[in-house]
């Protein structure tokens, strides 16, 4: 701060003293106006060179050095190598340092003040500047217009200056005038409008000289010392936020002038000793608060850091008012001022409580328990979590497995029951059909749960032996196919031609999995008006090698898809995308985790890539080994295939020609114009059409030329096969879509082997896919007064008859919203529910109908429940939704019967 004074261009006269009066240094100003010779290694004292003046001469010289300098006259006689000096002495204290700087002024001359103090003025870049409000006259000094950026040598008028002013502070301006009356003085900053940036501080006052009124003031620039406050802010601040983010308090002491230290601390450090808030900076109240086992040794160790100037570092507890203690890391350095005495002390203290108690608590765990019983205790609480969460699993687990063995077991009971009232031979098969149906989704699923449960069990083993993985494509080929028709639905196999004949593995586990996911495909993929659904199986070869074969599996689907959060749980048991995915297509969620289960038994893996809304990917990655058994003889060794394609053919004509040359057989490409020559000499000719319409002009010309041909095999659509066959009869046909490699072997195989048709069609592929719903046999009926609420087409059908047998008639809804819009549009007695179902479950429409009841005030229509739960929490859930009654699965007739006497009203409307 003081160093540009002490610099040698200075032009005043400048002493830097203690606060005793000992010279410490004189600017080149102060020894050459007069004549002064300063040794540093002397100590001098000023006191002794200075004689008072003024009207308290006589007793100057019993005060202290500081009474003395700061006197209101500050005169004094300056003694000195050239004789004595008349001075006066401004001086300013340094509370930082601990010093004073003195500015000597020569007072011999009374013309030579004015011009030094202009010039002390200059220096210390302060702008003066005087305004005459009867006349309006404005003068300024060069160093305001420096300092504010305006032009040197200008004569402003006072508006004029005033408009240099950034218009948000010229008001400030404006309110000068009224100093005149007021006689007073105005402190303010400003900006000008040329630097909106800078500051500058004005300062004024008023002074009457008889008829004259005038504001004489002084302007400072505070642009750098604003920068530094906005600076030492932020600082600030960010100390304080580090501060209060590690609970870290500050304190801190300094000598005064008397020599005493005078102590203070902000609020963190405060509320950690647990002082009171007026006490704050108390030393007193501070050393109260020490715990009496630690108050001498931390006060002492206080008392020599600022003896020593040693850093202070101490570890003490103290005691709050109500009993608590606060365990303290006291840390602090010690300042030094200009005479190298220790004169400050700075320093922090850290709240260690949670650090002590924990360390407490690690010590007393450590001391009572031994490493194994810890271990041990570690691996039971982890064994109770493990637990619990597979007893809260298996308690859902047994709640939704509840319903979905009771349903279709309803279905069956029913079904049974009902036979007995009836000798319809017709209705009779309807009713079979239903509980045989029932009672192989019962079988499903009490087969995946036994699967799930051998596997985590590991009683299942890998059975190794060599198998065909054509021949499992072709099966699941089999089995899917007619689910897919039925469904209108898309299904396209794709065989790696390159796969080996036979390979070591487990054919059974390999088929289980497929089959698995290829049911999950077709159930959560369905065809709309506009595009149809789509599900593949490729199989091919990831990796090949003298020791394993990696076969990909990969099944995909245009489906429902699976959201990103379900994708990570959806190989856990019993887990489904969502409740009501398991209430509308139901299931058991078993499906997905013995995928994934009988991949890791068999060293693969399993992945999943999908999207909500656009469809799934599975593929399973599975070793096998090369097989010991040698493969049998192709099927169609040394027999000669010609290939004929059509055009406008969908078909890959290259890899059915591998699949071909695979199974021994010489292939041989021809176009139709040679067809004629080809089928005298080939064993059987393969056409590949794929499609009668856009192919009729080419199959005209076919049957043309081969009328009585007896060895054609065409691939073609199924429901083109009629047209086909009154074009060609003699013509064998095979569907393509799908199309498997051991499937084309085998029915050219057969053609070769004079086997009149191979025809997928006269198969008999009349039983119930399990994925499809039955159509209800009654949907609704006249002058029906009890309402159904159901969404499996099974219960649907059976509840319907059961009605009719006991003499009523129903209507049935979908769901729970289908439900409330039939109750809203017709007048029923009686509603009977599901309680799970999609959309809206039986508990929420029967909210709902209780709600739109009390608004409407219609009277209350009896709610029964039909549920699956054995849970006594469902059955009271049921009662706490509004229902009256329930009737459990499966429904027996005598059962019902009772429902219906007590709340089914015989009186009309």
């Amino acid at each position: 701060m003081y160093q540009k004074f002490m610099d040698d261009d200075f032009p005043f006269a400048m002493m830097l003293s203690s606060v005793n009066g000992d010279i410490i240094e004189c600017n080149q100003a102060f020894k050459s106006q007069f004549n002064y010779q300063f040794d540093s290694a002397i100590k001098t004292s000023v006191t002794s060179q200075l004689v008072p003046l003024g009207a308290a001469f006589a007793s100057q010289a019993s005060k202290q050095f500081s009474d003395l300098v700061l006197q209101k006259d500050g005169l004094f006689m300056f003694k000195h190598a050239n004789g004595c000096t008349r001075v006066r002495i401004s001086a300013q204290y340094d509370h930082h340092q601990h010093h004073y700087l003195l500015l000597f002024t020569p007072q011999s001359s009374d013309k030579a003040c004015p011009l030094q103090l202009n010039q002390l003025i200059d220096s210390a870049s302060i702008g003066l500047w005087r305004f005459d409000i009867k006349t309006g006259q404005f003068s300024c000094s060069q160093k305001m217009l420096s300092l504010l950026g305006l032009e040197l040598n200008c004569r402003y008028q006072w508006q004029e200056f005033v408009e240099q002013i950034c218009p948000n502070d010229r008001h400030k301006f404006a309110s000068l005038a009224d100093l005149a009356s007021a006689n007073s003085s105005n402190c303010f900053q400003f900006s000008m409008e040329n630097n909106p940036s800078s500051l500058f501080e004005l300062r004024c006052k008023h002074f009457s000289y008889q008829s004259s009124s005038e504001l004489i003031g002084l302007v400072f620039d505070r642009t750098e010392s604003n920068d530094m406050l906005q600076d030492l802010k932020k600082l600030h601040e960010a100390r304080d936020l580090a501060l209060d983010a590690g609970n870290i308090g500050n304190w801190h002491a300094e000598i005064d002038r008397q020599g005493q230290w005078m102590w203070s601390w902000d609020k963190r450090a405060n509320e950690m000793c647990g002082i009171a808030e007026h006490r704050r900076g108390d030393i007193k109240a501070w050393v109260e608060r020490l715990h009496p086992e630690d108050c001498d040794r931390v006060f002492s160790a206080i008392e020599h850091s600022l003896e020593t100037g040693e850093a202070f570092h101490q570890e003490y507890r103290a005691t709050h008012d109500n009993g608590d203690i606060v365990y303290v890391v006291g840390k602090g350095q010690v300042g030094k001022n200009d005479l190298n005495q220790n004169s400050r002390i700075d320093g922090v203290c850290i709240d260690q409580t949670p650090i002590v108690e924990a360390q407490k608590a690690l010590q007393e765990s450590n001391n009572t328990l031994e490493s194994r019983v810890a271990q041990r205790t570690t691996e039971l609480q982890k064994a109770k979590e493990l637990a619990e969460r597979a007893s809260q699993a298996k308690s859902e687990f047994l709640s939704m497995i509840s319903h979905e063995l009771r349903t279709p077991m309803n279905a069956v009971i029913g079904a049974l029951e009902l036979l007995e009232f009836t000798d319809d031979s017709k209705e009779a098969d309807e009713l079979i059909n239903t509980a045989s149906t029932s009672a192989n989704n019962l079988i499903y699923i009490l087969n995946d749960i036994l699967d799930i449960n051998k596997i985590e069990s590991g009683k299942m083993d890998v059975e190794q032996a060599d198998f065909c993985i054509s021949e499992v494509v072709q099966n699941l080929q089999q089995l899917f196919a007619p689910t897919a028709h039925r469904q209108n639905l898309d299904f396209v196999i794709n065989e790696d031609p390159d796969i080996p004949a036979l390979l070591e593995g487990d054919s059974v586990k390999v088929r289980q999995i497929l089959f698995n996911l290829l049911s999950n495909a077709m159930k959560f993929t369905h065809s709309t008006s506009d595009v149809r659904g789509k599900v593949g199986l490729k199989v091919s070869i990831s990796e090949q090698n003298s020791v394993v074969t990696k076969v990909r599996f990969t099944v995909t689907d245009t489906g429902i898809g699976i959201d990103k959060d379900t994708q990570k749980q959806l190989f856990t048991p019993f887990t489904q995308a969502q409740k009501s995915t398991t209430r509308e297509y139901g299931g058991t969620g078993l499906g997905l985790a013995i995928c994934g289960k009988l991949t890791n038994l068999l060293a693969g893996e399993i992945s999943l890539e999908s999207e909500q809304g656009k469809g799934s990917s599975f593929s399973v990655e599975l070793p096998f080994w090369p097989a010991k058994s040698s493969a049998p003889a192709p099927a169609l060794l040394h027999h000669q295939i010609a290939v004929v394609t059509l055009q406008h053919n969908p078909l890959d004509a290259h890899r059915i020609t591998q699949y071909l040359i695979n199974a021994g057989a010489n292939v041989t490409k021809v176009s139709l114009d040679e067809l004629f020559d080809a089928e005298q000499h080939f064993d059987a000719v393969l056409v590949l059409s794929g499609n009668y319409t856009e192919s009729q002009q080419e199959l005209v010309q076919l049957f043309g030329q081969n009328e009585q041909a007896d060895n054609l095999l065409l691939l073609i659509p199924n429901g083109d096969k009629n047209k086909l066959q009154s074009l060609i009869p003699l013509a064998v046909s095979l569907n393509p879509f799908p199309l498997c490699q051991a499937q084309l072997i085998q029915a050219l195989s057969d053609s070769i082997n004079q086997r009149d048709t191979i025809d997928l069609d006269n198969l008999d592929l009349s039983f119930t896919d399990l994925s499809q719903p039955q159509q209800t046999t009654e949907t609704a009926r006249q002058h029906a007064d009890i309402l159904v609420v159901e969404d499996n087409p099974l219960n649907q059908k059976l509840i319907v008859k059961q009605l009719k047998t006991l003499g009523y008639q129903c209507d049935l809804a979908e769901d729970g919203v289908d439900g409330i819009a039939l109750w809203q549009n017709d007048q029923y007695k009686l509603i009977l529910t599901d309680c799970h179902m999609p959309n809206l479950d039986g508990y929420d429409m029967s909210k709902k109908i209780r709600n739109l009841e009390s608004l409407s005030n219609k009277d209350a229509i009896p709610i029964v429940a039909i549920t699956g739960a054995a849970m006594s929490t469902e059955l009271d859930y049921c009662y706490q939704s509004g229902m009256n009654d329930f009737v459990s699965k499966p429904i027996q007739l005598r059962d019902l019967e009772k429902v219906m006497q007590r709340w089914y009203s015989h009186d009309s409307y």
